[in-house]
């Protein structure tokens, strides 16, 4: 069978689909996803009982796996025991990589935090950089509070205490170590406060006060067998209790595991004895092994010289994002700042502008009142004196209708020619709204006008109907149209 008859073969096209497909699933990004999944959750797994996940390989590709940023933490934890790998091998340097990288993706998890400063507050312990220890030790201490773990929070404060110790800031080493007898009460945790505080009496050279906490410890491991000895051979030698010190000073020698900066302590004090013994080869012996010891511990710390020096790097880069996030804080604040100045500059000068438009305003109003009070008094005065006077039939010259209606608009602001421009009022209709305006009552104005007194009534509800009111508001209407003229002119 041809290639090409392999391929018109339903069956063999449907297979062809399925290898395509599976090989495609073994190799998608989903299945390595997973797989590194599992890689960090039997790490977890084994941590929670004390033991390290050895297979640096699967470490290392579950750590270039998950890259998403929903993974964050589970990417940070497989760099952390990554870390913790290459930590136990001595490759200090590629494990503060490894911690650094899971530091900056900012894991949501407090305590992965917490171990990832931690173990590189220890590192800078170990290789006496004190006040970067400190600063580790400080950012520990900050999440396992965040947490909420009471018992590693005041461990914590132990740490620092003890680094304070270290750098000779007794007082602020010994004000921290009372304050975390406050928290926690467990053996655990008091072996570890008296070890410490016996460090702290050495360094201060209170002997006694430092065997008295050294007596109290009841889980020596805690801190490590080689620190509570060489505690002990300074605490003696120092109380006169020279072969009790000779006696644990030789335990840390013989101790296979003992820290290199506890020998030295310990070769220190054998090395007195036997000066003091005037023991000269002794002494060289002891002077040798110590040279041995400093060389050692010189070349073993290159590693972490390097990872130093990463450490220092990371914290300036942190210290110049806090810098540029302040620099940008600042400058947001002043273009707010300057936004609100300028806004309220605006509303100021708005609000200013409004108080001249009202100011203006309000004098306007005062005008026009005004002018209504003088126009109303003309008025008044005009019909109290045509009242007064008995001729006033003969004053206006009723017998004249064109006289008569001059009449009117001279002493009521052209009230008849408006009344007849603007609703075509007849002579008699506007007469009869001359003397309403006077105050006249019905029974005088029908004795002057050409209608009967009972003939009055529909006078005036046709004169209300030309004029677009009611009767009844007829008067009202009439005082208002005699003010309405000398306003509009003066407004103008």
């Amino acid at each position: 069978m041809t290639f090409c008859q392999f391929l018109e073969n339903k069956f063999a096209v449907c297979f062809v689909y399925m290898a395509i497909f599976f090989l495609f699933l073994s190799c998608s990004p989903l299945s390595d996803r997973k797989e590194a999944l599992q890689v960090v959750a039997e790490a977890d797994s084994l941590d929670r009982i004390g033991r390290l996940y050895s297979d640096t390989t699967r470490l290392l590709e579950a750590s270039k796996t998950l890259s998403e940023y929903r993974y964050r933490t589970e990417k940070a934890k497989a760099l952390y025991y990554l870390g913790r790998n290459y930590s136990m091998q001595n490759l200090d340097a590629t494990a503060v990589d490894c911690y650094i990288d899971a530091d900056r993706l900012k894991p949501e998890d407090p305590q992965l935090r917490g171990r990832l400063n931690a173990n590189m507050a220890y590192i800078c312990a170990q290789q006496n950089k004190d006040s970067l220890a400190l600063i580790f030790y400080e950012k520990d201490c900050q999440f396992w509070e965040m947490a909420g773990e009471k018992e590693i929070y005041c461990s914590c404060l132990l740490d620092i205490s003890h680094v304070l110790c270290k750098m000779k800031q007794y007082a602020k080493s010994d004000s921290i170590w009372k304050m975390t007898l406050n928290y926690s009460h467990s053996e655990r945790f008091l072996s570890r406060a008296s070890g410490l505080r016996a460090y702290y009496f050495n360094e201060v050279c209170e002997y006694d006060s430092a065997l008295f906490y050294l007596d109290k410890i009841t889980m020596p491991e805690v801190l490590g067998l080689d620190f509570y000895n060489s505690q002990r051979v300074i605490a003696l030698y120092y109380t006169d209790h020279i072969d009790s010190a000779v006696f644990y000073a030789n335990k840390v020698v013989n101790d296979s595991i003992s820290r290199v900066a506890f020998l030295i302590s310990s070769y220190n004090i054998l090395r007195e004895k036997a000066y003091r013994d005037n023991d000269i080869g002794l002494t060289i012996i002891y002077n040798e092994q110590l040279e041995k010891f400093q060389i050692d511990a010189d070349s073993n710390s290159e590693q972490r010289i390097r990872a130093i020096a990463k450490m220092e790097k990371y914290l300036n880069e942190e210290e110049d994002n806090s810098i540029l996030f302040l620099v940008i804080a600042i400058s947001v604040s002043i273009i707010i700042l300057a936004i609100g100045l300028l806004y309220i500059y605006r509303t100021q000068n708005k609000y200013k502008f409004l108080q001249e438009r009202n100011s203006m305003l309000n004098h306007k109003e005062n005008l026009i009142l005004a002018s209504i009070s003088e126009q109303a008094n003309n008025i008044q005065t005009n019909i109290s004196h045509i009242k007064q006077d008995k001729n006033w039939k003969n004053t206006l010259k009723w017998n004249n209708e064109k006289q008569s209606l001059l009449q009117i608009d001279y002493y009521f602001n052209n009230f008849a020619t408006r009344l007849n421009n603007e609703y075509n009022l007849n002579p008699v209709d506007i007469r009869y709204c001359a003397m309403l305006l006077m105050g006249f009552d019905t029974k005088y104005i029908s004795e002057h006008l050409p209608y009967a007194y009972s003939g009055m009534k529909t006078l005036k509800k046709r004169t209300a109907n030309k004029l677009y009111v009611l009767p009844q508001d007829l008067p009202d209407f009439l005082a208002d149209f005699a003010l309405f003229f000398r306003l509009s002119n003066e407004d103008s």
